[in-house]
Order: C-alpha cells, then sequence, then structure tokens
C-alpha cells in the first residue's frame, strides 16, 4: 500500500500536473528562496558562535554565564528586529504589493549579512543580525500570504507548507556550511613553540574554552566564520534576478481596483490563453477539470463546470477562460468581505475567543522551547556530551538533515490526514516524555570530558527522534491552525497579531535557552519536558478542532453566528449567483 502511494507521486499524470502549473511551481520555489534565507539567517549564528575564532574576533571571554548571555544577545537580536520587521512589511505589503515586499526584505538581507560578514567587534554584529531580523520578520509575514494568494485551492496546503521545508533546508545548510568551513579554517598551533601540554598535530579544539596562554601561541583564521556569514549573500542576489518571472498577486491586484491584471496574472500563472475563447480539449484542460471537478464547491457561480457550451457567455466558452474569471469572482467576493475591517473588530466580542486560542498557539509553539534547541543545536549536543566542537557541529548537521528529511514527509502524506489539533497536542505530548527521558539520563549518567559515552549517544538519538514527532506532530501546524480560525475578513490582521507574537516570544526564549543550560543542567530538559506535557494538555481541552470544517462552520463554532442565521446566509448568497451575475462579464459576449 505504501509503495503505490509512493508511486502515485511520480506517476506519469502527477508530471504532466506540475507541467500544467509550471509556471506556480516556479513562483513557489523562487517565493520560498526567502524561506531558505530565513532559516539560514536563524540557525547561523547558533552555529559560530561556539567557534573559538569567533569568540576571538568578537573577544568574548569571561565566565561561563556572562559567555552564554553574550551568545544569547547575538541569536536573540535577530528576532528582536523580525518583531519589528513583521509590522512594518504588513504596510509595505498593502501599499507596494507583496512583491515588492519580498524585494525590499532581499534588500535588507544583503546589508544584513555584508554588516555581520564584516564585523570587527559585537556592536556591529548586533547591527547587523538587527536588520537581517527585519528581513526575517518581512519575509515569515509576506512569503506564505503571496504563496497562497497565487495557489489554487487544491494546491494551496503544499504549496504554503513548502515554505516550512525550505525553512528547514535553510537550517539544515548553515549547520553543514560551518562544520566544512571548522574544517578547512580551525585555529592552528604557532608551529616550533607549542605550549606545555598541548597536543602536537597542529590542530585544538576550536571551541574550547579560552586559556590567555595558550591563545598567544594560536593562529585564529576569521574565514572560519566570516565565510558561512557571507554566503547568505549568494540566495539573495540569485532570488533578486528569479524574481524578475514572477508575477504579483492577483488578490492585491483586485484589491487596487486592476481588474484586467488581476484577470492576466491568474491566466498566466494557470497557463490559460486568453485569446482563444473556444478552446480544444487538450490533455492538459481535461486534466484541469478533473482537478477542479475535485474541489469543494463554493457559493461562487460554477461556469466552468458547466457541460453546456452553449448556455455559457460568449466570453467564457472556454471552460479554461472561465475557470479564470470564476476564480477572479472569488477574489472579488472576498474583497467585499473583507473590506473595511479594523482592529477594533479584531478584538470585538464575536472574535475574542479566536484571538485569545490564536494568542495560546503563538505562545504555546515556540515555549515547548523547540526553537531554542534548533537555534543553539551545537550547544545543545555539547551539553550532553559531544564536548568537541567539531563533533557538536556534526550532529547538529544530522539534526537538521533529519529534520529536513522528516518535514519534507510530513509535507507529502500527513499534513492534510491528521487533526490540527491531534497533531499539535499528541506530538507534543510525545515530546514531553522523551525529554523526560532525556533529562533522566543525564542526571543518572552526567557527561564527562572525553570520549563520547554510550549515554551520550542514547540522547543524541533521543533528540534526533524528538525532531521526527515534531516535523509529525507540531511541525507547520500552528501556522495553518491561526489562519483557519480567523473568518476572511480579518484574517490578514490576526495572522499579523500571531506572526509578530512568535517574534516576540522567539526573542524571549532564544535570550534564555544558553543560560538555561548553564544554570540548570539537567534539569533544563526536565522543564522542557513540563512545558511540553502541561501545553499538550491545555491545547487538547482549549483549541477547537478546525479539520474538513468550512469557514462557515467555523462561524458556528466560535459561536460568531448560529447555525439557523447561518444557513439563511447561504441560501440568500445562493440566489444572488444563481445568474453568473457576480462574474462580472458580458452574458452576450461584448
Amino acid at each position: 500500500m505504501a509503495f503505490g502511494q509512493l508511486a502515485h507521486y511520480f506517476s506519469k499524470e502527477r508530471w504532466q500536473r506540475i507541467k500544467d502549473n509550471r509556471r506556480l511551481v516556479y513562483c513557489t520555489v523562487v517565493i520560498n528562496m526567502g524561506a531558505l534565507l530565513l532559516g539560514y539567517d536563524s540557525g547561523i549564528a547558533g552555529a559560530v558562535i561556539p567557534l573559538r575564532a569567533f569568540k576571538h574576533d568578537m573577544q568574548i571571554d569571561g565566565t561561563r554565564v556572562a559567555v552564554a548571555t553574550v551568545n544569547s544577545n547575538v541569536v536573540s537580536v535577530l528576532f528582536g528586529g523580525a518583531f519589528f520587521g513583521s509590522i512594518i512589511t504588513s504596510f509595505l505589503s498593502y501599499y507596494l504589493g507583496r512583491r515588492a515586499a519580498l524585494l525590499y526584505s532581499m534588500a535588507l538581507f544583503a546589508l544584513g549579512g555584508a554588516l555581520q560578514t564584516a564585523a570587527k567587534n559585537l556592536q556591529w554584529m548586533y547591527a547587523g543580525r538587527f536588520v537581517s531580523g527585519l528581513a526575517v520578520g518581512a519575509t515569515s509575514l509576506i512569503s506564505p500570504y503571496y504563496i497562497a494568494e497565487i495557489s489554487p485551492t487544491k494546491h494551496r496546503a503544499r504549496t504554503v507548507g513548502a515554505f516550512q521545508a525550505f525553512l528547514v533546508a535553510g537550517s539544515l545548510l548553515a549547520y553543514w556550511v560551518t562544520y566544512g568551513c571548522d574544517l578547512q579554517y580551525h585555529p592552528t598551533l604557532v608551529k616550533g613553540n607549542p605550549p606545555t601540554g598541548t597536543n602536537t598535530t597542529g590542530t585544538i579544539d576550536p571551541g574550547a574554552p579560552a586559556d590567555p596562554a595558550a591563545a598567544s601561541h594560536l593562529e585564529f583564521r576569521s574565514a572560519g566564520w566570516r565565510i558561512p556569514m557571507g554566503l547568505q549573500l549568494l540566495p539573495g542576489v540569485l532570488f533578486s534576478i528569479l524574481m524578475i518571472g514572477v508575477s504579483e498577486s492577483p488578490r492585491w491586484l483586485a484589491s487596487k481596483g486592476r481588474k484586467e491584471d488581476a484577470i492576466r496574472t491568474l491566466a498566466w500563472l494557470r497557463c490559460v490563453d486568453m485569446t482563444r475563447p473556444e478552446a480544444k480539449d487538450s490533455d492538459s484542460q481535461v486534466e484541469r477539470e478533473k482537478e477542479k471537478s475535485e474541489e469543494p464547491q463554493s457559493a461562487i457561480t460554477t461556469l466552468s463546470k458547466n457541460t453546456d457550451v452553449e448556455r455559457r457567455p460568449a466570453a467564457l466558452r472556454s471552460p479554461e477562460i472561465a475557470a479564470i474569471h470564476e476564480e477572479y469572482a472569488g477574489i472579488q467576493a472576498q474583497l467585499d468581505e473583507t473590506r473595511g475591517a479594523s482592529y477594533r473588530e479584531l478584538v470585538s466580542r464575536v472574535n475574542l475567543r479566536r484571538v485569545m486560542v490564536s494568542t495560546y498557539v503563538a505562545v504555546f509553539h515556540i515555549w515547548i522551547f523547540h526553537t531554542g534547541i534548533l537555534y543553539y543545536a551545537p550547544t545543545v549536543f555539547k551539553n550532553i556530551g559531544f564536548s568537541d566542537t567539531r563533533s557538536a557541529l556534526l550532529a547538529s548537521g544530522v539534526f537538521g538533515a533529519v529534520k529536513f528529511v522528516s518535514t519534507v514527509l510530513a509535507l507529502t502524506f500527513t499534513i492534510n490526514r491528521w487533526g490540527r489539533v491531534t497533531g499539535m497536542a499528541v506530538g507534543t505530548g510525545i515530546q514531553g516524555i522523551l525529554f523526560f527521558i532525556l533529562g533522566a539520563i543525564m542526571k543518572t549518567k552526567p557527561p564527562h570530558g572525553g570520549p563520547i559515552q554510550p549515554a551520550s549517544i542514547a540522547m543524541m538519538a533521543i533528540i534526533y527522534l524528538y525532531v521526527i514527532v515534531y516535523s509529525f506532530g507540531m511541525g507547520p501546524l500552528p501556522w495553518v491552525y491561526s489562519s483557519e480560525i480567523y473568518p476572511l475578513r480579518i484574517r490578514e490582521l490576526g495572522q499579523m497579531w500571531f506572526t509578530a507574537l512568535t517574534w516576540a516570544c522567539n526573542f524571549a526564549t532564544s535570550r534564555v535557552t544558553p543560560i538555561l543550560f548553564v544554570k540548570l543542567g539537567w534539569k533544563t530538559w526536565m522543564l522542557f519536558a513540563s512545558l511540553n506535557l502541561g501545553g499538550a494538555i491545555i491545547c487538547w481541552f482549549i483549541c477547537p478542532e478546525t479539520k474538513g470544517l468550512s469557514m462557515e462552520e467555523l462561524d458556528i463554532l466560535f459561536g460568531a453566528i448560529s447555525a439557523e442565521q447561518r444557513a439563511a446566509d447561504i441560501e440568500k448568497v445562493l440566489q444572488g449567483h444563481a445568474d453568473g451575475s457576480r462574474l462580472n462579464v458580458p452574458l452576450d459576449g461584448r
């Protein structure tokens, strides 16, 4: 059965479907390069801060707590910038468009990356991290929206979910690039005068505690951390070039009254030739009609599914062209629904429960400390016994690879199969159990210096199992859930609140994570376990399940309207659309 399902993903029909949606695939990949940069920039600091050359160049020394505090500053300032970036970009996106807002974020990525690469001191590094944080906030807000607005309903879950895969790929790339540069540019002992007691191989552990006596005999090479920092400039340049072939969001064009541009853009994205009013039934058209027949029926008129061609308006004789106009009509109906939405409406009595649930999910999915583990993976592996920085970086690279493969498999096979709340609550509960086991092992078999112990291998295996559970359970579900619970009218405002709150929590957790490992030791894992288990229980009881529910049913679920009133509203809409007037096209073809 599993083989048959896998074969389906490589069938001739599936490749034909990709060909028919080639422009959508291209735009999705290019836009998601912003997510690749987001993941790379989020992971690169945690990868380079253990390197001794970085500590030497930034003059980081002192007690373990002092060093951990500086390390947390380097990582967390990015998320402080992301908080402000997500707010600022929401206005830029509204007035200038999604495409312009993403190009703005790429310019910030380039500036922030250049500042970090050329940094001579911590203040310079903080400035670069904050500027990159503005870009991170912009990308995290705009990219998912942009992709959702250019994607058909049937493909939206996977095209938007691809954002998570690119994000994880960026973190994976950051760890392996840093590991490779560490192999090439690690510090070396000055020839002919090694300090007493040091090894004589010409190499040292690049993450060892600072030793002034030994440091005078070491040659540090900044390339070991500057090259990984500088590589984030390359995807930004490539992105800016490839964006030439990406269209503006048709929804944004429609919101600005540019109807013809919006329809033309939709036709380009769907590979439809609007100059042929009566197209032949090509294989791609038949496949597209089959796809459309599988989509849920909406309240918008369905002229494109009407098999009696003569009964259609002359301008819509081609099913493909009719589908484009129908999609535009749906966009226009959505815009009519959202026009005039305000922040006051967001916190009104009928929407207050939605906001409270969204707020809990935003806090919950960050304070289970997955991002803390992700951003400080080398520190985490050193904490469980991989004392050599190179082995910690290697373990972090494998961690990123496991997370990437698990994320891709989850997006391919399970994202639409399990309930949102079930995935979040059950997955997080299992994570809590794994953290308790890890903490117990660390308490009874604490790591020591020297060779890696069996207990450390066991704890590493638990962390890898944990990230698999996270990818199939929590993963991208908080972002999917938060967008589903808001009605269309205030969804954009609700998502902006969710995004800003997420980055604020990211700032807090990334600030305290390294300090917790220094001060609490094995108790840190018990704290993580308690937060995961407690959060899972609360999530199960206060978050209503949304999988398989329409927007109309969600309104009833959250008490915004009664079932009787909703049924009456739907009947009214259906009667208003029965004559096809919402398509806003001449019925005689003129």
